[in-house]
């Protein structure tokens, strides 16, 4: 399950094979065959939508400052996406997406959130997704917290199918 190489999952899929044919009337050959399908469907990585969908950073209100509010994503040290500035939200909608390929080896991404000022811009929120492993996608979609009261939603929207060993 933890395994972040391509071959491990060749591996995988070639003893479930051997066991469907050795095994064919096995009681567990519906599970196995379920596994099948999902190792299938991600040996190669799977397409998707990844969308920065919106945060909360209320804490980050001040009286004399609303937030303007825009989040960077990178992955391997490169921009991948960046949304457009929410000017005076504190609960802003982001709802912007990109095309992403997720696959087990993938590199984690490095998700911040910033206050846009006109002299520098302020850090609200920075974590890293690990996305390596057989189920590293479901990190994908998940609300981020920092300790300082701020968040921010991501979703990846693909069509992976249910795994029984998860």
């Amino acid at each position: 399950k933890n395994a972040t190489k391509n071959n491990d999952v060749a591996l995988c899929i070639d003893s479930l094979n051997d066991f469907v044919r050795t095994w064919s009337e096995s009681s567990e050959l519906k599970n196995v065959q379920r596994v099948l399908d999902f190792l299938n469907t991600i040996q190669n990585g799977v397409q998707g939508t990844l969308t920065v969908v919106g945060g909360d950073f209320s804490d980050a209100d001040r009286w004399t400052d609303t937030p303007d509010v825009f989040v960077e994503v990178h992955q391997n040290n490169q921009l991948i996406l960046k949304t457009k500035v929410a000017t005076d939200k504190v609960r802003p909608v982001f709802a912007e997406s990109m095309s992403y390929t997720w696959r087990i080896n993938n590199a984690p991404l490095s998700l911040a959130a910033y206050d846009e000022n006109v002299t520098s811009n302020a850090l609200l929120l920075r974590q890293q997704v690990n996305l390596s492993g057989f189920f590293g996608y479901e990190n994908l979609s998940q609300v981020l917290k920092k300790s300082n009261g701020c968040s921010l939603q991501i979703k990846f929207d693909a069509n992976i199918p249910s795994c029984p060993w998860h």
